[in-house]
């Protein structure tokens, strides 16, 4: 269990990286094009995409990393305590993954808008 932690830990740390750095150059972007990018219906769609982009940034950061937080630590508190895990682990841990599994598809579902939105302004 440790070792799936600590290699999940390590791919969590870059998709945070990834999906900061994505935000933070969008946001440089719009820094750069100022209002340019709000005259034009290119613009709007952009800026739709962004928009839910950011929302799906703010439920990662906000929201799944919590979650990750919590579900490992409760995995090395098992791994220290060397047996099983109690009832009251189990049923935590299994509250953590369907939040975890609501929050994601909530991500996912507002990751499309993004797509939609961003792709959709190639045709404008």
């Amino acid at each position: 269990v440790g070792m799936m932690l600590l290699g999940g830990a390590v791919e969590l740390i870059t998709i945070y990286i990834a999906a900061t750095l994505t935000v933070v150059s969008g946001l440089i972007m719009y820094w750069i094009w100022g209002g340019a990018m709000l005259s034009s219906s290119f613009g709007h769609a952009i800026t739709f995409g962004a928009i839910f982009g950011i929302i799906v940034w703010l439920i990662l950061i906000f929201g799944i990393r919590p979650i990750f937080n919590r579900m490992k630590a409760i995995s090395q508190e098992i791994e220290a305590q060397g047996n099983p895990p109690s009832a009251e682990q189990t049923s935590e841990m299994q509250a953590l993954a369907a939040r975890l599994g609501k929050v994601s598809r909530l991500a996912a579902s507002l990751l499309g808008l993004a797509l939609l939105g961003m792709a959709a302004a190639k045709y404008f």
